[in-house]
């Protein structure tokens, strides 16, 4: 389901039920990619295959998931994220962008202007990172 001015989006395989708000561009999609909602002006976004369940707030671009990345929750705002393979229940709220994430990532959370956060070091991801939760204006 598409709302008004949504553009050049683009799915493989088994894509369905992703619902989208006006104004979202752009955004690809590998096999099996399914119940995903987007809020308004969300644009720019690459999805690894089998990425599902996943809800975003207004305005969540250019961000980049692997393959298997499932019921992640996104505030307002959230770009320029790279998540590795497998990051899933991951909590993001309002403001947070440019974080960095390796091989399975889950039930992290995120307060309000979250940034600059790097688990794994240069291309290395470090794996089975989990269970962190970061307050308010943490950078």
């Amino acid at each position: 389901m598409f709302g008004d001015s949504c553009t050049e989006n683009l799915f493989g395989e088994n894509c369905h039920n992703n619902t989208f708000g006006d104004n979202c561009s752009r955004n690809t999609f590998r096999e099996t990619c399914f119940y995903n909602t987007f809020g308004p002006n969300c644009s720019d976004n690459t999805f690894g295959a089998n990425c599902e369940s996943n809800m975003f707030g207004d305005s969540c671009s250019e961000n980049t998931f692997g393959d298997y990345c499932i019921a992640n929750t996104f505030g307002y705002n959230c770009w320029t994220n790279s998540f590795g393979e497998e990051c899933g229940i991951n909590t993001f709220m309002n403001s947070c962008r440019s974080n960095t994430f390796g091989d399975y990532c889950e039930s992290n959370m995120f307060g309000d202007s979250c940034h600059h956060i790097i688990f794994g070091t240069g291309t290395t991801p470090i794996n089975y990172v989990r269970y962190i939760q970061v307050e308010n204006g943490v950078a």
